[in-house]
């Protein structure tokens, strides 16, 4: 019988800790990338949509405030708490703070995009910090043969936190969920609300900082991070970035933020960095009309979000599982596991893209059983492959990090990943409301004000591309499409993909193949 104790020995408590510390991150990472457009798609345009999404901007603009995360601490708390803790004491407080006025800012979205927007970019830019702190501490937290199980944890970690605030918050808030599978008498009310999830997690935020700050130690940094430098390093017989730049008395606890800075723009300029950098960033656009519209298009088809919360519900072990084991698959060869994933979530793409124009038309009723386990499969293979894309660069990036400057080498690499999957979205989202061709025809009553006014015995409003399904329907109106930029720009995006993976399997692989 498989003991997660007998397996991972002394550091299965490290690793343990390394998942809730990530798993605290995904939480607001969650209701940001995932429940708050959710919630806005109601009343709002993919334009501003878009405008939101730039509220997650801070995750992959880290790089330039790392150096002084990695630098500044209280030496007697512990390098990495000095951070954690006062973030996640913020982050709860604010969560409480919010949770008194963010759904009527929701449901008045078009006059209150831009606060939200800031909220959230606060809230992504706090977690982004604590992320700076986590990846460096795992380098430090975890001995050497088992470094490669840190972006396990991650993922593990995210996925977890994100899966809390998306399907659970989702399904849970849903008058139909907790009436079919809760109630025996029907309400219009689901069994939380966001105002009460957001107190909830205010709280654990900062219950979990205060047992941090007192409960967890903090090894110093010689016990673990020195070692691997040391026992690394004189193994290769080369010298680390750090001594080769500042010389071989110098730590990485001792350099100044400018000094950090320095290493940071020598880093950015070695050629397989450089390389990296480019094909990531125009590798990954293929990805966002998935990530970006996918879920928003089989709304507007007609799938419930009960649906697609049941599709996270059964997504979330089968991802954890998944991420377990794919650990030991990319250890040897990671840039090829990505090359390869890339191609078959590519092709993902195109399908996710037919499951939208084929959805049948099923008069208003329930999704067919039938049809429902089509998507599934189709979810679940799509997020398999998407999975072992973050797997794989998770473990390159950890096998080539120079350990000298572990937290700002990781956060660098990190930066370049998370930049590439985020930077496209809000021209994604424009793009698709700018060729989208669509119509609200809204029949007024005779008797209305508008009929007596305009001498006619019924009158007819037409409304062009300023109004979603939603707001369409609640005027009782006959919504229609007359052409999806969602289509046009996801086929666009496919052949995209066909392309740049023989780019890649030229340029990116090659890399893994390096003595770095």
């Amino acid at each position: 019988m498989f003991s997660l104790r007998k397996h991972f020995g002394d550091e299965l408590n490290n690793i343990i800790w390394l998942v809730l510390l990530y798993l605290v991150q995904g939480i607001p990472i969650g209701l940001s990338f995932g429940t708050i457009p959710f919630l806005l798609h109601k009343h709002a345009s993919y334009t501003q949509l878009g405008i939101f999404s730039i509220s997650t901007y801070p995750y992959s603009l880290k790089l330039l405030w790392s150096p002084i995360v990695d630098s500044y601490f209280f030496k007697s708390f512990g390098r990495r708490k000095s951070w954690i803790v006062p973030i996640q004491v913020l982050t709860g407080l604010m969560f409480v703070s919010m949770s008194f006025f963010i759904t009527d800012y929701i449901e008045h979205v078009e006059t209150n995009i831009i606060p939200i927007s800031l909220l959230f970019f606060t809230l992504i830019f706090l977690m982004a910090t604590q992320d700076i702190a986590v990846d460096a501490w795992a380098l430090s937290i975890l001995s050497k043969p088992y470094l490669h199980y840190a972006s396990t944890c991650q993922t593990i970690g995210l996925n977890t936190g994100f899966f809390l605030s998306y399907t659970i918050f989702l399904s849970l808030s849903s008058p139909h969920f907790a009436n079919k599978y809760f109630r025996t008498t029907p309400s219009d009310q689901g069994l939380i609300t966001l105002e009460g999830y957001l107190k909830t997690c205010g709280i654990f935020f900062i219950i979990f900082s205060l047992y941090l700050a007192f409960f967890k130690g903090e090894e110093p940094i010689k016990k673990r991070t020195d070692f691997i430098v040391e026992d690394e390093y004189n193994n290769n017989k080369k010298k680390s970035i750090v001594q080769e730049t500042y010389g071989s008395d110098i730590s990485e606890a001792d350099l100044t933020p400018k000094q950090v800075y320095r290493l940071l723009w020598k880093i950015i300029n070695l050629p397989h960095i450089k390389t990296l950098s480019i094909m990531f960033i125009v590798a990954k656009i293929v990805f966002q009309p998935n990530d970006c519209a996918l879920s928003l298009k089989l709304l507007e088809k007609g799938l419930s979000k009960e649906d697609i919360a049941s599709f996270s519900l059964i997504q979330f072990p089968s991802v954890i599982l998944f991420s377990i084991f794919s650990s030991k698959w990319v250890k040897n060869n990671p840039l090829t596991i990505w090359s390869n994933s890339y191609l078959v979530g590519t092709f993902f793409v195109l399908i996710n893209l037919l499951s939208v124009i084929f959805f049948p038309n099923f008069n208003g009723n329930e999704i067919s059983w039938n049809y429902f386990f089509l998507l599934l499969v189709i979810h679940l293979l799509s997020t398999f492959s998407y999975n072992l894309l973050s797997v794989a660069q998770g473990s390159f990036f950890l096998k080539i990090s120079d350990k000298s400057i572990g937290g700002t080498y990781v956060t660098l690499l990190n930066t370049i990943a998370n930049f590439a999957g985020t930077y496209p979205k809000v021209f994604i989202l424009m793009l698709i409301d700018r060729l989208t061709v669509s119509q609200c025809t809204v029949i007024l009553p005779e008797s209305s004000e508008e009929s007596y006014i305009s001498g006619t015995e019924q009158a007819t409003i037409i409304i062009h591309n300023n109004i979603s399904k939603d707001s369409c329907l609640e005027q009782k109106g006959i919504y229609t499409i007359e052409r999806d930029g969602y289509y046009m720009v996801t086929m666009v995006a496919f052949v995209y993909g066909i392309f740049m993976f023989f780019v890649l399997k030229k340029y990116l692989v090659p890399i893994e193949r390096l003595k770095l």
